[in-house]
């Protein structure tokens, strides 16, 4: 039946980490119906100024969010609003997010050409009805993965200085992309620093020989 229908059959741990995720977001009465109202999993394909190929999956597209669900095991138990601010800084979230928000502005020009390909759920004109591109939000739905089945939504408002900041690496970290295909083109990318000497302060003070002092 898998097989002919193309369904993956999931093995139970997967299923029950799915299951209890959904139970503990849509018991969140501020959750619950985050991923309601929308459409899952929107691909959008694009090519940005200096023709760099960009591709973004939008968890969950709601008219006037897109909504990304991440996990968190908290393995340090730390409170749960804490281990959600430093699992966004540590995995630089931000920056998938303004790549995202980057992505669904080609989506709304897209969306209003009719260039939507595929079986597309939503009505006719749905297009018109989903906010422009400098009014789109971006929610995060947190779930503790281990432990009490703990939630957390975070948005970031449009303008946020935290969205400026990753435009401007993800601008840095495409430059470095360019240079490395005008340099390797399709071979393989390699790393061509030249050999360096250690001085003993770029170890940990540790690791330092101890020198004593002459009497």
């Amino acid at each position: 039946m898998a097989e002919r229908d193309g369904v993956e059959i999931l093995k139970p741990d997967a299923m029950r980490e799915v299951r209890q995720a959904a139970a503990s977001i849509t018991l969140n009465p501020h959750l619950a119906r985050a991923f309601k109202g929308g459409i899952p999993e929107v691909s959008v394909f694009w090519a940005d100024d200096n023709n760099v190929a960009c591709k973004c999956r939008l968890d969950w597209l709601k008219p006037r969010t897109i909504v990304d669900i991440k996990k968190c095991t908290n393995l340090r138990e730390r409170p749960f609003d804490v281990a959600v601010l430093l699992a966004i800084a540590e995995y630089r979230y931000d920056v998938s997010a303004r790549h995202y928000l980057d992505g669904y502005r080609h989506l709304y020009r897209f969306a209003a050409e009719g260039r939507v390909f595929g079986n597309c759920p939503l009505k006719p004109g749905w297009h018109a009805r989903i906010a422009s591109p400098d009014d789109m939000r971006w929610t995060w739905v947190f779930h503790q993965t281990d432990g009490a089945p703990v939630t957390k939504g975070l948005e970031l408002l449009p303008g946020s200085s935290a969205l400026n900041r990753a435009a401007r690496e993800i601008a840095q970290a495409k430059q470095a992309y360019l240079a490395c295909l005008d340099k390797f083109g399709t071979n393989q990318w390699v790393s061509d620093a030249p050999i360096e000497a250690i001085i003993d302060t770029d170890l940990p003070a540790w690791m330092r020989e101890d020198v004593e002092e002459s009497v």
